[in-house]
């Protein structure tokens, strides 16, 4: 791979960070990537680090039958190249080709997915650091006897560094249009058809549905976290965070119902800023120590009592204290309770 070219992509990666409009940093990388290692089809996607669920993207060339069956094999236990698998891998990169050099045939999404539609060699990247995942890929070429190359993969794993400092930026941008009100709530059959809903339920569904640049009606923002559960109905509620393309943060808890298998609820609301902090203080890229002493100084503890919890030194923890403030760009205690407790920055 030709230096000039992984410059060329991260350039366009960093070029991109003005724009901080929803699907802003996932159209850049979709871009940034075709010039290193090209494809045919992609869905890029920001993440939420809690749940590795999608909070929104941009999908290119994709059919929209996809959808569904997509984030259903990535429920199943037996799937390989999960996005929850990469992200505890070291690389956060990998390819089908790679796992599978004799034939994709052993994975489902390649079954039930990519053979539907004519399609190849997957490459797979999750773009996190700091221990959060910020975002996550698909890129996938119809050709199916050209795999991504070891050179190509490589230049993708050059790039994800660039990639999350715009996907970070794109996080913390502020609300540019009017919030639809909430809660409202939704009925959803086992066809993923909405049967019922709530009034002001359209508005908020449309939001969401225009932050999945390219998506269906039901965005994957929602079929995700609705085949997570059907996977796993004995989980009960499964509660993640979600953007409209008003640049709003929705808080979305779906739940089977018990008298009606393969049917879910969906409760659908405006996001408090303390549903927003892990997000937040992730976006920072403060260390998962970090962020446990963040939210024991929002709890109000001392630094000598949050010293005793974690049973290390007071010294060692006003250290992590004075990093904190550096990260997030506050000088005081005060300061920090304004902007996590208070939403100055939601």
């Amino acid at each position: 791979m030709r230096r000039h070219r992984i410059e060329a992509a991260r350039e366009r990666l960093l070029s991109s960070g003005n724009d901080r409009s929803p699907g802003g940093a996932c159209s850049a990388i979709i871009d940034a990537i075709q010039l290193v290692a090209p494809f045919d089809c992609a869905a890029v996607m920001t993440a939420d680090p809690a749940t590795l669920l999608p909070t929104g993207g941009v999908f290119t060339e994709l059919d929209n039958s996809v959808c569904t069956p997509f984030w259903r094999s990535e429920a199943a236990d037996d799937e390989l190249l999960r996005f929850s698998d990469l992200a505890r891998s070291k690389s956060g990169v990998g390819t089908l080709a790679e796992i599978l050099p004799d034939g994709f045939e052993y994975s489902r999404r390649y079954r039930e997915v990519f053979t539907a539609i004519s399609l190849g060699d997957e490459l797979r990247v999750v773009f996190q650091a700091g221990g959060a995942c910020f975002g996550m890929a698909s890129f996938v070429r119809a050709d199916r006897g050209r795999a991504f190359s070891r050179d190509e993969i490589d230049a993708v794993r050059q790039l994800t560094g660039s990639a999350v400092e715009i996907l970070r930026e794109e996080l913390i941008a502020p609300t540019s249009r009017a919030i639809p009100e909430g809660p409202v709530t939704l009925a959803v059959d086992p066809e993923g058809q909405v049967v019922a809903r709530t009034p002001g339920a359209q508005a908020v569904l449309a939001d969401l549905t225009g932050a999945a640049i390219g998506a269906i009606a039901l965005p994957p923002t929602v079929i995700a976290p609705i085949e997570r559960v059907r996977a796993r109905p004995e989980a009960g509620p499964l509660i993640t965070r979600v953007r409209g393309l008003s640049g709003s943060w929705y808080r979305l808890c779906v739940s089977p119902f018990e008298d009606h298998p393969g049917h879910f609820a969906l409760t659908i609301d405006p996001t408090r800023a303390s549903d927003l902090t892990p997000i937040y203080l992730s976006s920072y890229g403060l260390t998962p120590r970090e962020i446990e002493v963040v939210s024991n100084l929002l709890r109000g503890l001392s630094a000598k009592e949050i010293a005793a919890e974690f049973d290390i030194s007071t010294h060692t923890i006003r250290d992590h204290i004075k990093a904190i403030y550096q990260k997030i760009g506050v000088r005081s205690r005060g300061e920090l309770h304004a902007r996590f407790l208070h939403g100055s920055d939601f």
